[in-house]
């Protein structure tokens, strides 16, 4: 169960983190996300060629990360996947 949480928390925030870099190209990342009572982190995104975002949220000892690369020009989602560490 907290890894459950811990993985929709983590992809939540993904999905936030992707909402604003859409309205704000210039969108940094590196902050921390309240959604309802639960915290989440928005690493700083990176531009390597591909933007690149990554978040982590944890559940007492169930830590989550995901990983996002979007395609620079059009903002889709090149691939997404939880990984174990960044």
């Amino acid at each position: 169960e907290n890894k459950e949480r811990s993985l929709t928390m983590a992809e939540a925030c993904a999905n936030l983190a992707i909402l604003k870099r859409f309205e704000n190209s210039s969108y940094p990342g590196n902050e921390t996300m309240v959604i309802g009572s639960e915290k989440c982190k928005v690493r700083p995104i990176t531009v390597p060629s591909d933007i690149i975002i990554e978040t982590t949220a944890s559940k007492s000892s169930a830590f989550s990360n995901i990983r996002v690369n979007l395609d620079p020009a059009t903002l889709t989602v090149k691939r997404w996947r939880e990984v174990s560490n960044f």
